[in-house]
Parts: structure tokens; sequence; C-alpha cells
């Protein structure tokens, strides 16, 4: 599926997600005895292979059938990309939470510089005036600071999160579409 499953570990609340406490159990079982497979969390069902590989090989077969005459030509398609894309793109769009950190993280040096303006002319900047009377913007300017840069960590650590799954779902899907194709060879190499 295309959608986005939540891992057990971050649907803890979250004293437990910061103070990593949802892996103490698992810790405490692996200090009296030798783990094995069946102590672990089951993956989340947006992770198995199956599911991935089937999405993933049903798009690239309608793309393949789509472009079956460009494939005979020279310039030839990227059928695996279109694929990707139509199957993992709008999930993809979502890592766009990376420039808006980036671009966030850049306004409060902007706010700084106006702090100190404002201390050395005693007058709000044109931008804020209208917001915020004189005798209040030290307070404004410290709130929207710290608003923008809890803003900032929000994005970039949904981005890492985002990012760190999208790889583990293209790699499984991509392995899983190159051992159906192998497996398909062989067995095509084996009747001639």
């Amino acid at each position: 599926s295309n959608g986005f499953e939540v891992p057990k570990k971050l649907s803890t609340n979250i004293f437990s997600t910061v103070f990593v406490n949802w892996i103490n159990p698992l810790l405490t079982l692996g200090s009296k005895r030798p783990l094995d497979a069946s102590d672990l969390a089951p993956v989340p069902e947006s992770f198995e292979a199956a599911p991935l590989t089937e999405n993933l090989s049903s798009a690239f077969k309608y793309h393949s059938e789509k472009n079956a005459v460009k494939l005979q030509s020279i310039d030839k398609p990227n059928i695996l990309l279109r694929a990707l894309i139509s199957v993992f793109g709008a999930t993809f769009c979502l890592e766009a939470l990376f420039l808006i950190g980036e671009f966030t993280n850049m306004l409060p040096p902007l706010i700084l510089k106006s702090l100190i303006e404002f201390k050395k002319t005693r007058t709000v900047p044109d931008f804020f005036s209208s917001i915020v009377s004189s005798n209040n913007y030290f307070i404004f300017a410290s709130v929207l600071m710290f608003s923008i840069q809890a803003f900032t960590i929000f994005s970039l650590n949904t981005y890492f999160m985002i990012s760190r799954y999208m790889g583990i779902k293209l790699r499984t899907s991509v392995s899983g579409l190159v051992y159906q194709k192998s497996l398909n060879l062989s067995c095509a190499a084996r009747q001639v």
C-alpha cells in the first residue's frame, strides 16, 4: 500500500519516545537470554515485501505496456523510474519538508538582526509595526524565533523519518522486483 504506517516505537507517548523507554523490555529480555526472531516486533504491513513488490510489479507492467511502442525506438523511456514515481511519488513529495525546514532555518538570524536594530533605534521594523507595539517587540521576536526553530526541528525530523522509511520501502520493492525477474529469466533459460 502507499499509506504511511507508524512503527511501534513512534506510536508510544512522547516521553517514552524521547527517553527510548519503548526498547527497555527488549533490552531486559536480551540481558536474560539470547534473543530470537520471535522476540522482535512484527514488521508493519506497509513494509512487507510481498505487497510492495506486487504494487511495483503492476506499475512496471502498466508502464511497460503503455510505452510498448516507445521501447522499440532509440529513446527508450525509463520504465522503472516511472513505476517508482507512480507507486511512491506521493510519499516522496512529503520530503519537501526538508526544503521548508532549510528555508525556515534562515529566518531567526534575520529576526535577530531586527532585534539588534530595534535595540539601537527603538523603532519596530516596518514589517512588524502593524502586528506588535514597541513595548512588546522583544517578547514577540523571542516567541517568533522559538516557534520557527520548533517548526524547523519538526519538519527536519519528519523529513529524516520519512526518508529512512522510503529507503526501506524502495530497497524492498526493487529487490523483490529484481528477484521476480531473475526467477522468470532462470525459468526461461531452463526451457531453452
